[in-house]
């Protein structure tokens, strides 16, 4: 089991709403993309994967304590 390290990764979470805000305050279009996230929750852990949009392979994150 890999223990996931937040430290190695930037995980930024945003709504739609804070970005058209941050758009409409700065007047022009911010470089951002979405990311999905899947959790696959056990008893005792919860493993991590992020696929990009597109068609590549998720790429596995690691696992987390169920806490």
């Amino acid at each position: 089991m890999r223990e996931f390290n937040p430290e190695q990764h930037r995980i930024e979470m945003a709504s739609a709403l804070e970005l058209l805000d941050e758009v409409m305050r700065e007047g022009s279009a911010v470089e951002r993309h979405a990311a999905y996230v899947g959790l696959d929750v056990h008893k005792e852990t919860i493993a991590i994967a992020v696929a990009e949009p597109g068609r590549e392979e998720p790429v596995y994150r690691g696992e987390i304590a169920h806490r």
